[in-house]
């Protein structure tokens, strides 16, 4: 399913066209991230399905990770690129396991939409996740839940760690970025 795309529209920058199309969402894709090894690609959207793909060669997707009933918002890889982070509208994060496509955990605990998942860079395995229901929440993988709750007043979109990993950034609807 990688095909070659028409030229399209004059560009107003100096990107060049697309040079390949990745086929086979069956919905609007809201995320892609690659793998750190830079070889595969992982997408997710609408259709509550990730699927990896390889970037070089044939682009073809090679896995289907499922086990998400709602939209996937959110992809991250750790660093190692061991496993892939999801979050979703169903209100939970799942940890995969990238070299199986196996789910090895799943992170509930808020009570709505989770937006924003974020894994740390080093250190213990922590993963910092955002949600409508206006928290930030700090994760150990290693355990059943969430190890510290933020409580905000409105939705929170984005997530993510500072480089050392001993604070956590959020931004929501309320246009303020929270450190």
């Amino acid at each position: 399913p990688c095909a070659r795309v028409p030229q399209g529209p004059p560009r107003c920058s100096s990107l060049q066209a697309p040079i390949m199309l990745l086929s086979g969402h069956e919905g609007e894709v809201y995320c892609c991230k690659f793998h750190p090894n830079g070889n595969t690609l992982a997408s997710a959207g609408f259709d509550r399905l990730i699927l990896l793909w390889n970037v070089y060669g044939d682009c073809d997707n090679f896995a289907t990770l499922k086990g998400h009933s709602g939209a996937v918002m959110e992809l991250h890889y750790n660093t190692d690129g061991s496993m892939l982070f999801s979050a979703s509208t169903d209100k939970t994060v799942a940890v995969w396991d990238s070299e199986t496509g196996e789910r090895v955990k799943r992170l509930k605990g808020h009570t709505s939409f989770v937006n924003s998942c974020y894994p740390a860079r080093r250190g213990p395995q922590l993963v910092c996740t955002g949600s409508d229901d206006g928290t930030v929440k700090l994760w150990d993988i290693r355990k059943k839940a969430a190890v510290q709750t933020f409580q905000n007043t409105y939705q929170v979109l984005a997530v993510t760690f500072n480089d050392t990993s001993d604070q956590i950034i959020s931004g929501g609807i309320d246009n303020d970025i929270k450190v």
